[in-house]
């Protein structure tokens, strides 16, 4: 219990720490790849959705903060916005490539949706166990 304590007052108090860094080299990444305003708003807005949809769900459902809760908002930082980079680069070949932008939008998400959606599901499903075990 009294080590319980202390790690999770290290892990609470370096996590802001940690999500602000991943947040400045997140959104460094997707100015130097993209170079659009889309392209830094898209996927962040995704990586705060899902902090915002996981914690308000786990307050929601009456789900008790762990020893892993202050992880989460860096790890949906780094690992989040992974599918709509995936979808932003499809979208920007179609574009670059001539596609009309409505089309690229509908070829985008008939041939990466997909791909993406699997890609979350099957990360969630890797945790699942992590969230699932007391600790």
């Amino acid at each position: 219990p009294i080590l319980d304590t202390d790690v999770q007052r290290i892990v609470g108090a370096e996590s802001g720490t940690f999500g602000a860094i991943t947040m400045v080299l997140v959104l460094a990444g997707f100015v130097l790849a993209f170079r659009s305003w889309i392209g830094l708003a898209l996927p962040i807005t995704v990586a705060i959705s899902a902090i915002l949809v996981t914690l308000g769900g786990m307050g929601h459902f009456g789900v008790p903060a762990g020893l892993l809760t202050p992880i989460i908002p860096s790890f949906l930082i780094s690992v989040g916005p992974g599918s709509a980079v995936y979808l932003l680069s499809e979208y920007h070949l179609l574009r670059r490539a001539g596609v009309e932008n409505r089309a690229a939008i509908f070829q985008t998400m008939e041939e990466a949706g997909l791909p993406a959606i699997l890609a979350n599901v099957t990360t969630a499903g890797a945790l699942w166990p992590v969230v699932s075990v007391p600790m």
